[in-house]
């Protein structure tokens, strides 16, 4: 019994969280009920669009509908079919866009880009590891390689408006997960139960697979390369 009513804690600590309906054409829905919040998982490896709005209430793009690598989030009764913009192939970013860089003979070299945005590692092809600011970066010029780092790159995926953001006086915590591995994080818990509010990093976070909160020991975990803000509503 005790087992059961802590399991039931757990899940009432949570907002609304579901895996998407999926249609044909790798195409989810995710529907907001009574004026909620919800969230959806996607398996996008790009941003989502609208295919098709199933409710009255209008879908606002950064109002009442969002994304975050892996997660589709509605609200304020929108209800719609989401599929992946530009189909499928290999990266967050678009295929059409992708450079190879390559640092020969651990030289710097500069590699310019034919999109706008924020670069990031799509696929390593060096034995030595690129990391930005070490081993790879970028600037006015372009995407700079040096110390052996190889590497297609392509436009790093952005999340669309994160749906709440905390004020100066709300209680909030950081937590990354450095080269990609589990951490702990302190979380005081008389400030009530963590929601995710704005993701830093380019590998997705998303809850019960790359972050989540332990409710017995009162601490935030991320995994996976997850790296975001986290506060309470």
């Amino acid at each position: 019994m005790r087992a059961l009513i802590l399991l039931l804690v757990g899940v009432l600590a949570f907002p609304m969280i579901a895996s998407a309906q999926r249609y044909g054409g790798g195409e989810i829905s995710c529907e907001s009920r009574r004026g909620g919040y919800k969230e959806c998982f996607t398996d996008f490896r790009r941003p989502p669009k609208i295919v098709q709005v199933l409710s009255d209430r209008d879908c606002r793009e950064g109002s009442t509908w969002g994304h975050r690598p892996g997660m589709v989030w509605v609200s304020g009764g929108c209800r719609a079919v989401f599929a992946e913009r530009g189909g499928g192939g290999g990266g967050w970013g678009n295929d059409r866009g992708q450079v190879v860089c390559e640092s020969e003979d651990r030289r710097r070299v500069y590699c310019s880009k034919s999109f706008r945005g924020p670069a990031e590692v799509i696929d390593q092809l060096s034995r030595t590891r690129c990391v930005e600011g070490d081993t790879w970066g970028q600037d006015r010029r372009g995407i700079w390689v040096t110390g052996g780092c190889r590497a297609v790159f392509g436009e790093s995926y952005r999340s669309s408006g994160s749906h709440w953001r905390p004020s100066g006086r709300d209680y909030a915590v950081e937590c990354e997960s450095r080269d990609n591995r589990y951490r702990r994080c302190d979380w005081d818990r008389g400030a009530g139960t963590p929601y995710l509010v704005d993701q830093y990093s380019s590998s997705p976070c998303v809850r019960n697979r790359s972050w989540g909160y332990d409710t017995r020991q009162g601490y935030v975990w991320v995994d996976k390369g997850c790296r975001a803000l986290f506060s309470s509503r």
